[in-house]
C-alpha cells in the first residue's frame, strides 16, 4: 500500500522516452514484493490465513486503479489501467488456491485466465484477452505435457472427491469458461483471437480426458503419487470404460451446444477406447475382466451409434458459425 503515493505523482516529469516509468513502480509494486511478502507472512503469521495476502495485494492494485482513473483521468483502455485490473483479478483469483495450499499456481492461473476472458468484454484492450489465452495454454501444457504433472495428485482422499479432482477439474472448467467468454467477441475486438475459443475447448477436452485417467489411477492406488500404469487387471477395464464414457459424454454434449468439433472429438475418444480394448485388453486381461470390458464398451458404442445416427445425422445438424 505504501507504493500508492508513487503512482499518484503527476506524470509531468516528462519521461518522454520511457512514458511507462510514470506508472510502473506503483502498479507493479505488489507483484515485485509478493515473494518476500509471502515468506514473511508464512514465518510471522503462519499459513492459516495466508489467503489474505493476495487479497491485500489485490486491494492495493484496486487503489492504484482508482488513482489512475480519478486523479489522472485515464480510460479503461489505457495499458496502465489494464495492468492494474489484471492485478486486482489476480489478487482475488489466487486467494483461495493459496489458502488451500494445493497446486495454487496452476489453479490460480486457470482462474485468472477465466476472469480475464470475461473482463475483456468490458476492458477493450487486447492485453486482457490475450492474457486469458496465454494463461489457458500455459495451464493446459502444465497439466498435459509436464512430466511431473502426476505428482500434482496423490492417492489421499476418497475416490472421485479428492484433490486430484480439484487440481485437474477446476482448470478444465476454467478453460471451458474462458472459451465462452472469448467467444462473445464484439466488433471492436479486432485482436486476431477468432481461433482462441475453439482451441481452449479442445484443450479443455484433453485436460478432462487426463482427469479421467488420473481419477481411475487414484481409485486403485493405496499410497504414493498417482501413476498411470495399471496396478490391477480391473483397473485396465475401468480405464477403458472411462475413456469410452468420456467420449460418449462429449458426443452427447456436442448435440445441444451444436458443436461439431466436440462431437467428433468425443467420437475419437470412443474409437480410442475401442482400439485399446481390441488391441491391448483382449490379450492382457483375463476372462471375466475381458468380458466386462467388451460388454461395457459394446453398450457405450451402441448408445453412441444410435445418438450419432438419429440425432446428429437425421436432424440435418444445424450449425452456428464456430470457426471449425
Amino acid at each position: 500500500l505504501g507504493a500508492v503515493p508513487f503512482v499518484s505523482l503527476r506524470s509531468d516529469w516528462k519521461l518522454d522516452p520511457f512514458p511507462a516509468l510514470g506508472w510502473m513502480p506503483g502498479t507493479l509494486a505488489g507483484v515485485a514484493l509478493f515473494p518476500a511478502a509471502y515468506v514473511a507472512w508464512d514465518v510471522v503469521l503462519g499459513p492459516s490465513v495466508i489467503g489474505l495476502l493476495p487479497l491485500l495485494l489485490g486491494f492495493h492494485a484496486l487503489l492504484v486503479t482508482a488513482v489512475l482513473i480519478r486523479a489522472h483521468g485515464l480510460r479503461l483502455e489505457h495499458p496502465a489501467v489494464v495492468v492494474s485490473v489484471i492485478l486486482v483479478l489476480a489478487g482475488v483469483t489466487f486467494a483461495l488456491p493459496i489458502q488451500v495450499q494445493e497446486k495454487w499456481l496452476t489453479v490460480g492461473w486457470a482462474m485468472e485466465g477465466l476472469a480475464l476472458a470475461w473482463i475483456g468484454l468490458r476492458v477493450r484492450h487486447p492485453l486482457a484477452r490475450w492474457g486469458s489465452v496465454l494463461l489457458g495454454v500455459t495451464v493446459a501444457v502444465r497439466l498435459l505435457a509436464n512430466p511431473w504433472a502426476l505428482e500434482y495428485g496423490s492417492t489421499a482422499g476418497w475416490p472421485v472427491l479428492n484433490w486430484t479432482l480439484y487440481t485437474w477439474g477446476v482448470p478444465t472448467l476454467c478453460l471451458v469458461g474462458s472459451a465462452m467468454g472469448l467467444e462473445r467477441t464484439r466488433p471492436e475486438h479486432n485482436d486476431g483471437l477468432d481461433w482462441a475459443p475453439q482451441a481452449l475447448r479442445i484443450l479443455a477436452m484433453l485436460t478432462g480426458f487426463a482427469l479421467v485417467n488420473v481419477e481411475v489411477s487414484h481409485a486403485f492406488q493405496d499410497a504414493g503419487p498417482v501413476e498411470l500404469g495399471g496396478a490391477t487387471m480391473l483397473q485396465g477395464m475401468v480405464r477403458s470404460l472411462g475413456w469410452a464414457s468420456w467420449g460418449l459424454f462429449l458426443l452427447v454434449l456436442g448435440v445441444p451446444t451444436r458443436s461439431r468439433v466436440t462431437r467428433f472429438v468425443g467420437f475419437a475418444f470412443l474409437m480410442l477406447a475401442a482400439g485399446k480394448v481390441f488391441v491391448y485388453d483382449i490379450y492382457s486381461l483375463p476372462g471375466f475382466v475381458r468380458v466386462g470390458s467388451f460388454i461395457g464398451l459394446g453398450v457405450l458404442l451402441i448408445i453412441s451409434a444410435l445418438l450419432f445416427d438419429r440425432i446428429v445425422m437425421r436432424a440435418g445438424d444445424p450449425q452456428k458459425p464456430e470457426g471449425a
